[in-house]
């Protein structure tokens, strides 16, 4: 694990950028090969659905390549992605009345604030040295 944390990113960051990842292929993939298993699937809504589906794949696999290339700017730049994908979701489940679902997705977003300000941090540490 140690060879796969780039320098000034915590462990922790880059853990949960792996689980985002993982997450992320799977939802991605079983919601492109058939919609109605996407999360919030809504009867009609295969167009979103697969939409939805694809910009989860997108992500995760910005996110592996992020941990591939061990960089703090990739970091920011997949936790950036992440912000604007989970505040999305936010003002969605807000619009919809999904109270249960608000709850979870801001647990999302405010990891992945933690993590875009720390993979900033160490982006403003590396650009000093």
């Amino acid at each position: 694990m140690k060879n796969l944390k780039p320098e000034g990113i915590p462990l922790f960051v880059m853990i949960y950028g792996g689980i985002l990842a993982l997450i992320g292929i799977y939802l991605g993939i079983t919601g492109l090969v058939d919609p109605t298993t996407a999360v919030g699937y809504v009867d009609g809504g295969d167009m979103i659905a697969g939409a939805w589906a694809g910009r989860t794949l997108g992500m995760a696999l910005v996110t592996v390549l992020a941990i591939w290339f061990r960089t703090p700017q990739a970091y920011v730049l997949v936790f950036l992605g992440s912000v604007c994908r989970e505040g999305g979701d936010v003002i969605g489940a807000i619009n919809t009345g999904s109270s249960s679902t608000l709850m979870v997705l801001l647990v999302f977003l405010a990891l992945d604030v933690i993590c875009l300000i720390l993979s900033v941090r160490a982006l403003k540490v590396a650009s000093q040295s």
